[in-house]
């Protein structure tokens, strides 16, 4: 405490702003600066543990007080021991196997009990602006390979961090005491939360990640009102863009569109956006300022379109190149599983992210929607061409199609992220389908007429007169999509971010099966359909989101009436296989048979006649 108290001789100005004290009497330097009444008041730190031990004890006596004096109810038996014997599949939830102390301390430190981040309801604002609790962090041991999953899995295509800062930050904070900030403790909560949610495990784990993933979450809740004002250093954009990224992967986003308001905001003031406010810093620090404002963006754009809100960003403000095709750190690049093809996962994100806010102003913005049917005939056009070049830019073995034999399952997961807002763009530029209840598009009238469809299961030649352009591409598009997301490994929050998409595609190929009931790809769509649809029975459940459970109702009702509708037509395309493959079984027989006698011609009658 000596050596404390000699070190501790600057003002409370000079020692809360982090500056140099002159320690000049009456007044340093810096309080007549800022017109300040230089005082020195250090504060004795076993007095403010004695102080914070007599509030928490306080705090328990209360609550026992209170829990003494209320009268149990009669309907509510009391909560028993679990002891040994049979128990139902529900008693696995109510008693889970024991945990580490120090997860217990985490949830405990939240504020609430464990609960699953898809359970978790963000309604309203105090569920994501929480109270201040003591900062609590796992040992250092059980960190390490929580962050190593982050930078490997999740940072590497999404640079929110740099990794060599993050280490020295993550290395501080369990060395020093007094580098143990409010600020350094959320960005290190944040990296633990996406890194539960990056990992990819089996079912029976996604309730113990989203436990964990939920705690870290709500404890770096407690430091947005400190965040969302802090300019002296890119830590509080970092950490309220990471709770954006979790937020978009729940249920219930809407919370990130209100975050990402005011993080877009701070990189303004903070001038991410202007390339000449980085000149002078060191590279890796301006490259980091331009891909931090880079996730921003495209966040923001995604939000925009998805729910149909001006974005924050105005792209004529932005005075920054995209993201390096070819970064010297390797950050971004994905590379095929033979390591001979490369990728640059996050400059492709960004650029069709300008795309999303370019359909937005042309097809949904306020003013757009008085233009001329001419004027967005040829609009549509022009966003079509865009989408196409940019997909056309992708390498081959990244497509859709080839995405889940060339490319490794963690990046996998990535690809359909990505895809899913391709595919979003492409349904909102066509006017094909559009997130909302209201149903003001063209699938309105498409599934009018499917439920009116005759005995054949085909829509009427009106309809079909009205079917959009380029509806065979974005059938097309669909029917890889749904392949690539029922191939790769699943994951709840890559579920909740690329759900409108997975729906539009589903419904897009199902609506294919009316209006071309003989296409020949009529086997797969149904194998296809039957897998997304059993997933949607699966997850909706879960949600109380009134569009997705709205979603849900008619993509089920769409799918057993073309499941009824095509099953005479599969029958009878697997019939007339069957016939075929029976027909060139006994030609090859007879061949064979013919050749070994040295009788060619009776082979070749028996071939004619088959086929003939």
């Amino acid at each position: 405490m000596e050596l404390t108290s000699q070190r501790r001789k600057a003002c409370d100005l000079c020692f809360t702003k982090k500056i140099k004290c002159d320690m000049l009497k009456p007044h340093c330097s810096n309080c007549l600066l800022y017109k300040s009444e230089s005082q020195n008041s250090v504060s004795s730190r076993e007095s403010e543990l004695e102080a914070r031990l007599a509030l928490i004890e306080n705090q328990l006596k209360e609550v026992l007080e209170a829990s003494a004096s209320q009268p149990v109810k009669s309907q509510q038996p009391p909560v028993q021991q679990p002891v040994a014997g049979p128990f139902s599949p529900s008693q696995v939830f109510e008693t889970p196997s024991p945990e580490p102390q120090w997860l217990s301390n985490i949830v405990a430190a939240a504020g609430q009990s464990p609960v699953l981040m898809s359970g978790w309801d963000t309604t309203t604002p105090s569920d994501w602006v929480a109270q201040p609790e003591p900062m609590v962090l796992p040992p250092l041991e059980d960190v390490l390979p929580l962050v190593n999953i982050y930078f490997t899995r999740f940072n590497i295509v999404m640079p929110l961090f740099h990794q060599g800062s993050f280490m020295t930050m993550l290395s501080d904070w369990y060395s020093h005491v007094i580098h143990r900030t409010r600020p350094a403790w959320a960005a290190i909560n944040i990296v633990l939360a996406i890194a539960h949610r990056a990992c990819i495990t089996s079912e029976k784990d996604f309730a113990t990640d989203g436990e964990k993933s939920a705690a870290y979450l709500r404890n770096a809740q407690t430091v947005v009102n400190e965040l969302v004002t802090r300019e002296e250093d890119l830590v509080g954009l970092q950490v309220l863009l990471g709770m954006s990224l979790l937020f978009l992967g729940t249920k219930n986003p809407k919370p990130a569109s209100v975050l990402l308001g005011t993080t877009i905001r701070l990189a303004h003031r903070m001038g991410l956006h202007d390339q000449d406010r980085s000149n002078g810093l060191p590279e890796h620090e301006a490259v980091q300022r331009a891909r931090i404002f880079w996730v921003a963006y495209y966040l923001d754009k995604d939000v925009s379109l998805n729910q149909k809100m001006p974005s924050f960003q105005v792209d004529a403000d932005i005075d920054l190149p995209l993201p390096d095709l070819d970064p010297a750190d390797n950050v971004s690049i994905m590379y095929s599983t033979d390591s001979t093809i490369k990728f640059n996962y996050f400059r492709s994100r960004t650029a069709l992210s300008h795309i999303q806010g370019k359909i937005y102003d042309l097809l949904y913005s306020t003013r757009s929607k008085k233009a001329s049917p001419e004027d967005r005939v040829q609009r549509r056009e022009q966003l079509n061409h865009m989408l196409e070049q940019w997909r056309l830019q992708i390498p081959e073995q990244f497509q859709m199609a080839n995405v889940a034999s060339s490319m490794s399952p963690t990046n996998a997961v990535h690809m359909v992220n990505m895809y899913s807002t391709y595919m979003l763009c492409l349904v909102h530029a066509h006017g094909i389908y559009t997130f909302d209840m209201d149903e003001t598009c063209w699938f309105k009238e498409m599934r009018q007429s499917m439920t009116a469809c005759d005995a054949n299961g085909t829509i009427s030649e009106s309809c079909k007169g009205k079917i959009p352009a380029g509806w065979e591409n974005c059938v097309v598009q669909s029917r890889a999509f749904i392949q690539l997301f029922t191939d790769a490994p699943f994951t709840e929050c890559g579920f909740w971010i690329s759900a409108s998409a997975r729906f539009a595609t589903v419904m897009m190929v199902l609506t294919q099966m009316f209006i071309e009931p003989m296409h020949p790809h009529l086997t797969l769509d149904r194998e296809l359909t039957r897998k997304a649809v059993a997933v949607f029975d699966q997850m909706v459940p879960r949600t109380t989101d009134k569009e997705i459970r709205w979603l849900h109702e008619i993509v089920s009702a769409l799918f057993r009436q073309a499941m009824a509708a095509t099953q005479d037509t599969v029958e009878a395309f697997e019939r007339q296989a069957r016939e075929q493959a029976q027909a060139q079984a006994a030609a090859d027989y007879f061949v064979a048979l013919g050749n070994q006698m040295g009788n060619s011609q009776l082979a070749d009658d028996f071939h004619f006649m088959s086929w003939s």
